[in-house]
């Protein structure tokens, strides 16, 4: 029994290596078949009493993982079926982990005059480019609907904070893409 519960350990790890290979299109197939003995496996001692403590925090421990690793293959899948996930062979695949945060990942700071429809043009294009970095979708973000979320926001910051102008960034935070607006000066 212990020692089939330290295989399990050992087969989750080499699973996820098959399906980060099957992602990355190394592998042709998806490994169900080591998939459905794991979940024998897990199955069969979730249904027995185990009398060592340690056997059985160390058991539930990897079934923790084996679910957390489950939802994230489900999630990946779900992505590919839509079309969504860039598989690319000998590298892993881009869009698997977002951006964390970082100096790096900004996009460039813009000012803008309050009427610039030319500098809320860079900002939106910046914040387009930010979300296909993050993986997020792009369809139905409009230049109009933006500006006029902008402009209304910008009058806000101005007012409460008494600036005549605000500054407008584009950054990423948490794998998702953000617009900071503060007041200048």
């Amino acid at each position: 029994m212990i020692a089939e519960i330290s295989q399990l350990d050992t087969n989750i790890a080499q699973l996820k290596i098959s399906y980060e290979k099957y992602f990355a299109r190394i592998v042709p197939r998806e490994p169900l078949r080591d998939r459905e003995d794991v979940e024998r496996v897990i199955r069969r001692y979730s249904t027995q009493h185990l009398s060592n403590t340690a056997l059985k925090f160390r058991f539930n421990n990897m079934v923790a993982k084996y679910n957390t690793l489950k939802q994230y293959w489900t999630r990946i899948l779900k992505l590919i079926e839509e079309g969504r996930y860039d598989r690319r062979a000998g590298g892993g695949a881009m869009g698997s982990k977002p951006p964390t945060n970082s100096v790096a990942n900004a996009v460039p700071k813009k000012s803008t005059p309050s009427k610039d429809d030319d500098a809320i043009k860079d900002v939106f294009n910046s914040y387009i480019e930010a979300r296909k970095q993050c993986n997020e979708n792009i369809q139905g973000l409009s230049f109009e609907t933006m500006k006029k979320n902008l402009e209304a926001q910008k009058q806000k910051i101005a007012q409460s904070h008494g600036a005549k102008d605000v500054n407008l960034k584009v950054y990423i935070k948490d794998g998702k893409a953000k617009i900071a607006i503060s007041p200048k000066g």
